[in-house]
């Protein structure tokens, strides 16, 4: 029975982190982790300047921490919790994470964070657009994916960034294996004055719309599919480092050198 830790950003006793927990608990040995509040777009960010303190909610298998999402499964995996652990499964997050927002993503970086360990990492994310939120199907569809995991991570140092629409598992109309598309936000920031007249300012972005093309994660979720996009830590260009490697390139090395 594969050991697999359960984490996310949006905090140990968010709905979608237990759901999928229990879940996944009918046919894995599960261990969870997780920040003690919400640590939304926190992105690949840890603690060096604080130490990180741990909470044990359920004796050896539950644990809340102060840190941040990749906190929290760094030190799981570096041993704080006793348990050799073969796949990191984050979520169930609260909303999507497609396109750019995997850059900020802590639900998408908590799985990261499994790859740098060399283990497999799975992020799960659902749409909130509706009424309710239906965290059920989703967890369905992880736990259906980590059975079949084996076969579909066949090579190390892939995150499988895994979108839900929100309906029920009935509603679904099929599972797409997808690039990362393109969502567009009106972002601001809004200045205010606290009681001893310092600035501060509140970082706001608003969801205008997405870019649907065909392939892309955002077009799956629009029409009721699971997108499965994998993603890998290494985000060089090899096609541009080709161009920037043409025969002009050793004038241009020459003549930053020569202003030095």
């Amino acid at each position: 029975m594969k050991r697999v830790l359960v984490a996310n950003d949006d905090g140990i006793f968010a709905p979608g982190i237990r759901i999928l927990k229990e879940e996944l608990a009918k046919n894995f040995d599960v261990y969870t982790i997780a920040p003690d509040r919400e640590r939304s777009a926190s992105g690949y960010s840890i603690s060096l300047d604080n130490p990180i303190r741990v909470k044990e909610i359920e004796e050896g298998r539950t644990f809340a921490i102060d840190g941040t999402p990749v906190d929290a499964v760094y030190i799981a995996l570096h041993g704080a919790m006793k348990a050799d652990i073969d796949i990191v499964v984050s979520g169930i997050n609260k909303g999507l994470n497609v396109g750019t927002d995997v850059f900020y993503s802590g639900t998408v970086s908590s799985a990261f964070q499994a790859v740098l360990f060399n283990k497999p990492g799975i992020a799960v994310s659902i749409d909130i657009a509706g009424k309710d939120i239906h965290y059920e199907t989703a967890a369905m569809i992880a736990s259906r994916l980590l059975e079949n995991i084996d076969d579909i991570l066949t090579e190390p140092g892939i995150v499988l960034n895994v979108n839900v629409p929100n309906v029920s598992i009935g509603e679904i109309k099929g599972i797409d294996v997808t690039t990362l598309g393109r969502r567009i936000y009106r972002d601001r920031i809004i200045e205010r004055v606290d009681p001893k007249n310092n600035k501060y300012y509140w970082i706001d972005g608003i969801h205008v719309k997405d870019v649907y093309r065909e392939g892309t994660d955002v077009t799956s979720i629009l029409n009721k599919r699971v997108s499965l996009t994998p993603l890998r830590l290494d985000i060089t260009d090899y096609n541009y480092v080709d161009k920037m490697k043409q025969k002009n390139y050793d004038k241009i090395i020459e003549n930053i050198l020569s202003k030095i």
